[in-house]
């Protein structure tokens, strides 16, 4: 196994280990009530499994090193992104569930993750912006 395939195996881990994570604190907070989605926990279980599913084939399409891989990092990639930035929206907005102590750091390395585990290279203005989870605004 070749560096950069260590690398995207690894980067694919800590990105799906976060965004588990952060689906954990989803259901803790009721986030579907936030969000006025319909089914409750219900809903958000059954969509959660399906996800999941998807994510864990895609790691093992990455640590096959399998066609596909790249875009299974990719889609992991923007959901991350998509995470950080709804994030950031309702830390903005003020809403207390965005602000215990844990979310700020999950948020920073949501958004650090996700930005390495794009495995085109680019220059480093077409990365996402770095920001900054701990403001209290």
């Amino acid at each position: 196994m070749s560096s950069a395939h260590k690398l995207a195996v690894w980067l694919y881990l800590a990105n799906a280990s976060l965004l588990a994570a952060h689906e954990i604190d989803s259901a803790f907070w009721h986030e579907w009530d936030l969000f006025g989605l319909p089914g409750g926990i219900e809903l958000f279980l059954v969509v959660n499994l399906a996800l999941l599913a998807v994510v864990l084939y895609g790691f093992e399409r990455v640590v096959l090193w399998r066609p596909g891989a790249r875009a299974f990092s990719y889609i992991l990639a923007a959901a991350g992104i998509f995470a950080f930035s709804i994030h950031m929206v309702l830390i903005g907005a003020g809403h207390p569930e965005f602000r215990a102590p844990c979310s700020p750091a999950r948020c920073w390395c949501l958004s650090r993750r996700s930005s390495s585990s794009q495995v085109a290279k680019g220059p480093a203005s077409s990365r996402p912006p770095a920001w900054d989870c701990t403001r209290n605004t």
